[in-house]
């Protein structure tokens, strides 16, 4: 019998980072990805439309018999995680609660989070960063069509690096910016333009440390 995979989804190519981190750090594992490209952008949906698409994703994902399933997605991550975890057989990793268990960020930083106006909007990046570093400045900063220009995937550096300037305007010099949507990681180099002297933290590798250890912690490794 096939070796039973880790499967992961988003609304888009976003999460194929993550699906090919998560390939890369555990070569003996099979990975497959659910991109909703025709439901894309999930950002700016309305909540019962995100629950229900992506329990839809998750049933088809439990056809494929995923041993663990990857939310690579904040919107839903911030939206339908306890309704997926509500229905799903098998353990559940998102995209914001691993990046609260990663090593902490130096004490009284400013940290600044950007993402979908639904990320944004349910306050749970916020909600999370305040409980943990309590001495620190948060700004959450919504970005309504950054995702979209990624996912079109046509423009040249210096249109992308106007894009990048204008969605993220207003947002102050922070000392560490949380990519608070998988779209980003593809456009860090254009992020790490305009902000030269932050730390870029980017939730791809405190996804797959989760999901390494969920596996050993499970038995479930290939």
């Amino acid at each position: 019998m096939t070796k039973q995979p880790i499967g992961v989804f988003d609304s888009g190519v976003g999460g194929l980072f993550i699906a090919k981190a998560l390939a890369s750090a555990m070569p003996r594992e099979r990975v497959v990805y659910f991109g909703d490209t025709e439901n894309f952008p999930y950002g700016q949906k309305s909540q019962d439309f995100i629950v229900q698409r992506s329990l839809s994703i998750v049933e088809y994902l439990a056809t494929l018999h995923c041993k663990l399933v990857v939310v690579a997605c904040n919107t839903v991550s911030a939206l339908a995680l306890g309704s997926i975890k509500g229905i799903a057989k098998v353990p559940v990793v998102d995209t914001i609660s691993p990046v609260m268990s990663a090593p902490k960020i130096d004490s009284g930083h400013t940290i600044g989070v950007i993402g979908t106006p639904n990320t944004i909007g349910s306050e749970i990046w916020q909600k999370s960063l305040w409980g943990k570093y309590k001495e620190s400045k948060i700004y959450a900063h919504p970005c309504p069509s950054l995702a979209s220009w990624i996912e079109q995937g046509e423009l040249g550096d210096e249109q992308l690096c106007e894009v990048v300037s204008e969605q993220t305007l207003g947002l102050p010099r922070v000392d560490t910016l949380i990519l608070g949507c998988t779209h980003y990681s593809l456009i860090k180099k254009y992020l790490h333009l305009c902000y030269p002297k932050t730390y870029l933290l980017d939730p791809a590798e405190a996804v797959v440390n989760k999901v390494r250890d969920l596996l050993i912690k499970e038995k479930i490794c290939a």
